[in-house]
């Protein structure tokens, strides 16, 4: 009997039946990429975003010298502060 075992295909194999192919592969991959880019670009975008802050005065402390630590004095954040920095023209710009 004869021996008509074949040997693996290498990669090589690979390589050249790709080759030989290299324009259907190109069709295939250029035709995907601009379906997929129609899809994306004709959608209508249904995303909404929403935000709250919550702004709380942290408690007043007073040092071992009597002086207050926070809380709304010198340094301290108030509402006021907090409300005119989001009522500024550039978060609103930056918003719409």
């Amino acid at each position: 009997m004869a021996d008509t075992a074949q040997a693996a295909p290498q990669l090589s194999d690979y390589l050249a039946i790709a080759w030989r192919r290299r324009i259907i592969i190109v069709i295939v991959v250029l035709v995907a990429g601009v379906a997929a880019g129609a899809v994306s670009f004709l959608q209508t975008p249904m995303y909404r975003s929403s935000t709250e802050v919550l702004l709380v005065n942290p408690p007043t402390l007073a040092s071992p010298t009597g002086s207050p630590i926070g809380g709304t004095g010198a340094g301290g954040v108030t509402l006021a502060n907090e409300q005119a920095l989001a009522n500024s023209s550039n978060v609103v710009t930056a918003a719409d």
